[in-house]
């Protein structure tokens, strides 16, 4: 009867045990300590889900608050994707020449330059630009090293500083039957250029244009009037009415949206920068330029490509002329020879 006793105890011991035990692993939230970028400690609750975060960490672009992360059928993929839309989902954001309006025009990636107050007080000397012989180590004209740093509050670029590529840019007043050869050559050799129009050209030239947009090239703005004595000539006010004229003509006809600037024969001012700064337009020069403009004294080929490879420089800017048929002639060369010297030819929208 007494071991009877004994186990029945023995039992009722155990099963105490087992409760207890139980009792002890219950779930529990339990804390754990996130270091930030900063060097500070946040506490955050490790349980099933996706803990909250709280101070610096909602800065952090990456961040995803509880209720993106465990609201139903919100998954990470499906919230990042808001996020970083896909060519499919970025259509209605970036559109194309089929979808694209006047309300909603193609627009390309860069950022306009900072706005500036007060530019009546600004100098309006008119400044014919050129550029110099001496070159620094990296064979960049010390010109263009000059203006880009007197003119950095402006962001105008005389060169594309911190980029290893080569650009091309196409002066467009009037056509003279080579756009069409160009774009065909740069379509075969995979390259992008900036084509600066006038108000003429982008009336006269409707399929070209198009053609240009289609293709991903990106359109620039070379004023309405083209002034012989340049944009310094005009008032403040006539400089924005001839060149709003044409961004307004150009989003409207062919759903494009402007955002770079070349004065009309190099002629600027600081005052004529700060107006375009002020019309959303980023100021684009040059670091090469060569006398190619007179369709009737042609320069020679060979001795014109010899000279832009001469000039290859890191961030290099160059102007040609699409009325020239030498420019045309030489182009594909010009575009082998960049790349087998190291100077891809970028996309002026895309650090490279």
């Amino acid at each position: 009867m007494k071991g009877k006793r004994c186990n029945v105890k023995k039992l009722l011991l155990l099963c105490t045990i087992v409760i207890l035990i139980q009792g002890c692993t219950a779930p529990q939230i339990l804390t754990v300590q996130q270091k930030t970028k900063e060097g500070q400690t946040t506490t955050a609750p490790k349980t099933s889900g996706t803990a909250e975060l709280t101070g610096d960490d909602q800065s952090d672009p990456g961040f995803m608050s509880r209720s993106q992360t465990e609201s139903p059928g919100n998954s990470m993929s499906e919230n990042a994707a808001s996020q970083n839309p896909t060519s499919e989902n970025a259509a209605s954001q970036n559109p194309t020449s089929e979808n694209a309006t006047s309300e909603n025009p193609i627009t390309d990636n860069i950022t306009p330059p900072p706005r500036i107050t007060d530019i009546t007080s600004l100098d309006n000397t008119s400044i014919g630009w050129g550029i110099g012989k001496d070159t620094d180590e990296q064979n960049r004209p010390l010109d263009c090293l000059k203006n880009q740093e007197k003119y950095a509050a402006y962001e105008a670029d005389f060169y594309k500083e911190n980029s290893k590529s080569i650009y091309l840019t196409f002066d467009e007043g009037y056509e003279a039957g080579y756009t069409g050869e160009i774009l065909d050559t740069l379509k075969e050799h995979h390259a992008s250029a900036v084509f600066f129009i006038t108000m003429q050209y982008a009336k006269e030239e409707p399929d070209l244009i198009r053609r240009m947009i289609d293709e991903g090239h990106i359109l620039g703005n070379h004023s309405t009037s083209h002034p012989v004595n340049g944009m310094p000539s005009l008032s403040i006010a006539d400089q924005e009415k001839d060149v709003t004229a044409l961004q307004d003509y150009v989003r409207e006809t062919y759903h494009y949206e402007m955002k770079l600037f070349r004065f009309p024969s190099g002629k600027f001012s600081e005052q004529s920068i700060a107006v375009m700064n002020n019309l959303g337009l980023k100021s684009i020069f040059w670091s090469f330029a060569h006398y190619d403009y007179n369709v009737n004294d042609q320069p020679d080929p060979v001795a014109s490509l010899e000279k832009m490879k001469k000039a290859f420089h890191p961030g290099a800017i160059y102007l040609l002329h699409a009325v020239s048929s030498t420019d045309t002639q030489i182009l594909g060369d010009l575009i082998e020879a960049a790349k087998a010297a190291g100077y891809p030819v970028g996309r002026y929208d895309e650090d490279q």
